[in-house]
């Protein structure tokens, strides 16, 4: 993780549409659901997975943790899923 990467982790953000719609995409290819995803020792909790897939503000760690679990689902299948990019997929939101 590169340092700015590092310094924003905490920082809040919000999926745009299409971060929205790569993420449930995602969820329906490697047919993982909220609770698979919260199921996982590494990724945030239930109430925080729903909160992000419906664009409520969450940390971009939240957000990576998330991805991160579906970057390894699409592994398993021996496949790839690209990073999110700012600014296409998320936002940051200030005084959340």
């Amino acid at each position: 993780m590169g340092l700015q990467r590092k310094m924003d982790a905490n920082r809040y953000i919000q999926l745009t549409e299409a971060g929205s719609g790569r993420l449930e995409d995602a969820m329906r290819r490697y047919r993982r659901s909220i609770d698979d995803i919260a199921g996982d020792r590494e990724t945030p909790s239930r109430n925080t997975v729903k909160r992000a897939l419906r664009k409520g503000p969450v940390f971009l760690n939240t957000l990576d943790r998330i991805w991160d679990y579906l970057q390894r689902s699409a592994e398993e299948k021996r496949e790839a899923l690209p990073d999110l990019r700012r600014g296409e997929d998320y936002r940051f939101v200030e005084g959340t």
